[in-house]
């Protein structure tokens, strides 16, 4: 007989292989689409969209605290099959998301207004397409965070074709909107942001389109419950920690960067985040697939399997991003001089470091996830919250006492590190595990995966004289090899082995 637990570890590798095939598209577009963008619009103009972009995206705590919500209530009333109940849930989360975005509106236009003129530090001649920028950026906002619910909806049916359309579409655009600036006769980096917010619109009606079509509860109401928004903003209100300081700690520090070393240093790191943001997306799907498991596994006690779960899905998660970072971890100046004609100020630092705490964070994301799961957050939003500003904190400091702008990233490392270990010990008490075991079957076994396939890579260029290029390819490769050798054990071996032979014999 089939458990639950083969269930769903066949599910996540499928998805896995499945998802990791269909983003390869996503990424090289994104890759290519990100240099021609540098080049049209200059070190200047991108680092200013960047760090113009990371002042509205400061007010998303609001919508990621909603969004962590909707998901974690949409998906325990899945699993309780609770259809009355889901569809006041989703109704509801209708009129908080709109709530929202006049909250969003009211902010960007005061605060962040005088924020933007008064405290920023851009070139004099730029100010009005800065500020023609920020009020578009404003709009597109707007537009994806009214999409955000219908997500949520979707990512709890576990409907990841969506996603999978939904990435080659934007992949598509993305090659549309540089073709399209050359050809305005207004300013390029304002006609970028008008691009950029056409497609935003475009996606939130595709996604309501494809609510209404395939799920009948997901329909807008005319009234919100009052008990179900007093519990989704009594849930939301202690997220609203953890997602102020996650958003403070990664744009505040570009923020901080702008103001003490200018726009330039923003460019570089504008291409840091744009590698870490696309080489994210080959995890952040397989995360997505996982998340509504371990949400309706909980809400149904079904703690063996979570834990299983939680277990399989953080030593995943980490083998997909391994493969695409350890390139850059050996060689990230010659893989940015490949790709970029010229290559920001601390880019390829700035790249390096942001991986590893990515890496460090994917870990993380089944453990948090497990904590929301529960409901019981106030405690670890509050640690939690405490340990991400002091990134923005300390990075303040280094900066103002004439540090290098590296030192910013190598703090964020470190905090990343500390969350990892404080997130295992909060897991561990919920699922009832012992930490030495975790430690010894995931963390061990990552950093024996890791540090292995590092010095072999690192070795393999001086024990054979072959071209970057393939040099690159191979250090891939053995990964790869070397995650299935040590990484694997034998059932998810012979489980991968299996779906291969399938689908080579479909």
């Amino acid at each position: 007989m089939t458990t639950n637990s083969t269930i769903n570890k066949k599910r996540i590798l499928k998805n896995t292989v499945y998802l990791y095939l269909r983003m390869l598209l996503t990424i090289i577009v994104g890759l290519y689409a990100s240099r021609v963008l540098l080049e049209k619009l200059g070190f200047e103009d991108y680092g200013i969209y960047n760090v113009v972009g990371g002042v509205i995206i400061l007010f998303s705590f609001l919508s990621a605290a909603l969004n962590s919500a909707t998901q974690r209530f949409l998906s325990v009333e899945l699993g309780r099959n609770n259809t009355e109940r889901l569809s006041k849930v989703f109704g509801t989360s209708i009129y908080i998301y709109i709530l929202l975005a006049v909250m969003v509106f009211v902010l960007a236009e005061t605060v962040g207004l005088w924020f933007l003129n008064s405290q920023m530090n851009f070139p004099e001649r730029r100010m009005k397409a800065v500020n023609w920028v920020y009020q578009i950026t404003i709009i597109t906002f707007i537009l994806n965070t009214l999409r955000t619910p219908y997500n949520a909806g979707i990512i709890s049916y576990e409907r990841m074709s969506f996603y999978a359309l939904t990435s080659i579409f934007e992949a598509v655009t993305k090659l549309l909107i540089i073709y399209l600036i050359d050809k305005s006769h207004i300013d390029k980096l304002i006609f970028y942001a008008i691009l950029v917010m056409a497609v935003s619109f475009v996606l939130l009606i595709w996604s309501v389109l494809y609510c209404h079509k395939y799920f009948p509860y997901f329909r807008f109401i005319k009234n919100a419950d009052k008990s179900c928004f007093k519990e989704m903003f009594s849930f939301s209100g202690w997220s609203l920690f953890g997602s102020f300081a996650s958003v403070g700690a990664s744009q505040g520090t570009n923020i901080l960067l702008n103001i003490f070393c200018g726009v330039l240093i923003n460019a570089g790191m504008g291409i840091a985040n744009q590698v870490t943001n696309v080489v994210n997306q080959f995890v952040s799907n397989f995360q997505v697939a996982f998340q509504p498991q371990i949400v309706k596994g909980y809400s149904n006690n079904e703690i063996e399997n979570v834990k299983k779960m939680v277990y399989l899905t953080s030593r995943m998660s980490f083998y997909l991003l391994f493969v695409i970072s350890i390139p850059f971890f050996i060689n990230a100046d010659y893989i940015l001089k490949l790709w970029l004609n010229d290559v920001p100020d601390y880019a390829s630092a700035f790249t390096s470091y942001m991986l590893l705490s990515l890496l460090m964070e994917t870990v993380s994301a089944p453990l948090y996830i497990t904590v929301q799961a529960t409901g019981k957050i106030k405690s670890y939003q509050i640690i939690v919250s405490i340990l991400l500003l002091s990134n923005l904190a300390i990075g303040y400091i280094l900066l103002k006492s004439g540090l290098n702008p590296i030192s910013v990233v190598i703090v964020r490392c470190v905090i990343t590190l500390v969350l990892l270990i404080y997130r295992v010990i909060v897991a561990s008490k919920i699922l009832n595990f012992n930490v030495f075991n975790y430690v010894k079957v995931v963390i061990i076994k990552l950093v024996i995966v890791s540090v292995t396939a590092y010095l072999f890579s690192y070795n393999l260029q001086k024990m054979i004289i072959i071209p970057q290029f393939i040099y690159i390819a191979c250090t891939s490769i053995t990964t790869l090899l070397i995650i299935f050798l040590i990484g694997l054990s034998r059932s998810e071996k012979n489980i991968l082995y299996n779906m291969i032979r399938a689908k080579i014999k479909k």
